[in-house]
């Protein structure tokens, strides 16, 4: 079960009213959450959902006692702007990680809780919902230091060298599976297959080797980013478009403006990454009493 760590006042900025622990734990009943521990203001809480990754940070429990706790009932709407970036992908991803969704977060003003939260909701659903990345992973970067359009496609372990994050030096593909921590870690994602995905801006340089690393150049987030690409790959479209839009509505409840990005697929269609369609379900009135 996912555990997540939280700031008790950032918490409560987030819903728009105080809690006492006591009536924490009783409000978390809404989103199956236990309170695990408590030291000051930090709190561990663990979800006992495993099919909502959307309750696996900060902000969407928040979202979800919102609905309980104030005015704000009803199906959260998002205003998303329209795409000003493209990504195009290479029919060479095809058999190793076919699919990507991104959006664009504009004039997000990042402090500590919200770098924490991020760092924390990628890793948790990139490692729970995505499989330890293997069905999704996450990458975020300084939307000012990318040439667009980009390029999603691949290469062979030789090909582009560029500086991962945290290493110091730059190294080729294969280099970074052999020699980074996290490109041992996670080598079995892709090391079965001739050629490595890979990021490229317009100035051919590397963004990211999905679903290895980032690059140093653009893909550490600190306090003074304020525009933000988010890109997402895996193996299922529907997967990674709810990965997607789990941290897009994130950053938007943190005051951040979504914007879509236009991703141009094998075939040359088009689609538009984040969308927020909304589904009806029917019940049975039985169903609904007998509960």
């Amino acid at each position: 079960m996912p555990t997540i760590d939280i700031h008790k006042q950032d918490l409560e900025e987030l819903v728009g009213r105080k809690f006492t622990i006591e009536e924490l734990e009783s409000a978390l009943k809404f989103v199956k959450g236990e309170v695990e521990d408590v030291k000051g203001h930090e709190i561990k809480i663990e979800i006992k959902s495993t099919d909502r990754p959307d309750l696996w940070n900060v902000e969407g429990i928040a979202r979800e006692l919102r609905a309980h706790f104030s005015k704000n009932q009803g199906i959260p709407k998002y205003n998303v702007s329209s795409a000003k970036m493209t990504i195009n992908i290479s029919k060479k991803v095809e058999k190793v990680r076919p699919y990507i969704a991104a959006a664009v977060i504009r004039n997000i003003k990042i402090d500590d809780n919200i770098l924490k939260q991020l760092i924390q909701a990628q890793e948790k659903i990139a490692g729970t919902f995505g499989r330890r990345r293997r069905e999704v992973a996450i990458g975020i970067f300084e939307l000012d230091k990318l040439v667009p359009p980009l390029l999603y496609t691949a290469t062979k372990p030789d090909g582009l060298k560029f500086e991962p994050l945290d290493s110091g030096r730059k190294m080729t593909p294969g280099e970074v599976l052999d020699i980074h921590p996290k490109g041992k870690e996670f080598a079995h994602l892709v090391n079965s297959h001739d050629v490595y995905p890979i990021l490229l801006d317009a100035a051919n340089d590397v963004v990211s080797m999905p679903p290895i690393i980032n690059s140093e150049k653009s893909g550490r987030i600190t306090k003074r980013s304020k525009n933000l690409l988010i890109e997402v790959t895996g193996l299922e479209m529907r997967n990674v478009e709810t990965a997607l839009n789990i941290l897009a509505m994130s950053l938007a409840d943190r005051g951040g403006n979504i914007e879509q990005v236009n991703i141009i697929d094998r075939a040359g269609n088009a689609i538009v990454t984040p969308t927020f369609a909304v589904k009806e379900f029917k019940v049975d009135k039985y169903l609904i009493k007998r509960t």
